[in-house]
């Protein structure tokens, strides 16, 4: 008796794992890609009219919306490679921004900036405003689009190959790339404790 209870609450506690899975709010991590071409130095090197390609690794749960139409997400981790340079890895705080929210006349824009408590505070490289970005939250993927690339007040980036600084203007592209849903944690262990209760039942010797 007391067998078939445990098996009873094992079964109940493995249906409450399966149907908590699609329920989760799951971690979704998404890239964000800006090319185009810069004059600049970093760490001292000079490049002048180099193609570079700024990488942004992020999840779409952090992404928060500060203001209406305002979108942030920081960046987990962020790349720059510029040709004739190398890849370096971005160390200060940075992350991607969107913004819906503009003013009659204006049109929306993306674009990468420094990041203080999850927040952008000044902006790095930004889309001179196209019309693509007008619904965009930054929380799904987006299709490589050519638009026109900005810089604002883009000096002493910290990474690992020194301070980088960069004028950037002219076309360019943005992408976001979404890798898929990962089950949040709490969801993996109810599921992993409840096929361990089974594993367990089906070693357990039987009492003649």
């Amino acid at each position: 008796m007391m067998l078939r209870g445990f098996s009873g609450l094992i079964a109940a506690v493995l249906g409450l794992a399966l149907l908590s899975l699609p329920g989760q709010a799951r971690a979704v991590p998404i890239d964000y890609f800006f090319t185009g071409t810069a004059n600049g130095v970093i760490g001292g090197a000079n490049f002048n009219g180099a193609a570079f390609t700024l990488s942004v690794w992020a999840d779409t749960d952090d992404v928060v919306e500060p203001f209406a139409g305002v979108f942030n997400v920081p960046a987990m981790s962020a790349t720059i490679e510029i040709a004739g340079i190398g890849t370096a890895t971005i160390t200060d705080p940075v992350g991607v921004f969107a913004n819906n929210n503009v003013v009659p006349g204006q049109i929306p824009a993306v674009g990468f900036s420094r990041f203080a408590g999850g927040l952008a505070v000044t902006d790095l490289i930004n889309t001179v405003q196209d019309f693509s970005f007008s619904t965009y939250d930054l929380q799904s993927a987006f299709a490589q689009t050519a638009t026109t690339l900005d810089c604002c007040l883009f000096f002493n980036l910290g990474t690992d190959l020194g301070a980088l600084g960069m004028d950037v203007d002219g076309p360019g592209t943005f992408q976001a790339t979404v890798k898929g849903e990962i089950p949040e944690p709490a969801s993996l262990a109810l599921f992993a404790i409840a096929l361990g209760g089974l594993g367990f039942m089906r070693r357990r010797p039987q009492r003649s």
